[in-house]
C-alpha cells in the first residue's frame, strides 16, 4: 500500500504556516474561487505556467512559489468580504455614474479644488443648520444673485420712495426678525 505523499510537507515537519493559510482559505472559499475561475482563461494560463516553472525548479524556488500562491491566497480571501461583495455589485449596476464620480475627483484633486472642498464641507459640518435656517441661506444667496443682477444707482430720495415698496418691505421684515433672533 502505497502512502500519499503531500508535496508542502516533509515527515520531520508538519505543513508551514503560510501552507496552512492556504489551505484554510482554499477549504473556506473554495467554491468561490472555482465560480471565479470559470470565468477567465487567464487562470489556465497562469496554471500552465506555474506547472511549468514548478516542474522545473528546485526546493528553494517551490518554497518561494508556495510563499507567493499563500500571499495570493491570502489577499484574495481579503477581497472576499461582504463589503467587496457589495462594492462589485454596485461597479455592475452603476459602473458609468462610478467611473464619473472618479473622473470628478481626479479632476478636483489634480486642479487643487479638492482639498478646499473638504475644509469647506468640514467647516459647514459644524454648523448648526435646521431646515429652516438652510431654507433662508438659500433665499439670501438667491437674493444676493438678483441684487447682482438688478442693482440700480439710486439717491436718498430714491431709497427712502422704495421703502414703501411691497417687496422692501418684506425684506425690512426679515431684517427685523434676524436681527431680533440675534439679540435675544
Amino acid at each position: 500500500m502505497a502512502l500519499e505523499t503531500d508535496p508542502f510537507t516533509t515527515e520531520e515537519e508538519g505543513p508551514s504556516e503560510g501552507e496552512q493559510a492556504l489551505r484554510e482559505a482554499v477549504d473556506e472559499h473554495g467554491e468561490q474561487l472555482a465560480a471565479a475561475l470559470e470565468h477567465t482563461d487567464e487562470f489556465e494560463d497562469l496554471l500552465e505556467t506555474v506547472v511549468l516553472v514548478v516542474s522545473t525548479a528546485d526546493e528553494d524556488e517551490i518554497a518561494h512559489v508556495v510563499g507567493s500562491l499563500t500571499n495570493l491566497v491570502a489577499a484574495a480571501d481579503d477581497l472576499s468580504s461582504d463589503e467587496m461583495t457589495r462594492l462589485v455589485a454596485m461597479a455592475r449596476e452603476d459602473g458609468d455614474a462610478l467611473a464619473d464620480a472618479l473622473s470628478l475627483l481626479v479632476d478636483l484633486q489634480r486642479d487643487g479644488s479638492l482639498e478646499a472642498l473638504l475644509d469647506t464641507a468640514r467647516t459647514l459640518s459644524t454648523l448648526e443648520v435646521d431646515d429652516d435656517a438652510a431654507d433662508g441661506l438659500n433665499r439670501l444667496t438667491a437674493a444676493l444673485g438678483d441684487a447682482e443682477r438688478t442693482a440700480e444707482p439710486v439717491g436718498p430720495l430714491g431709497f427712502a420712495r422704495s421703502l414703501f415698496g411691497r417687496d422692501v418691505r418684506a425684506g425690512l421684515g426679515y431684517l427685523r426678525a434676524l436681527l431680533r433672533s440675534l439679540g435675544a
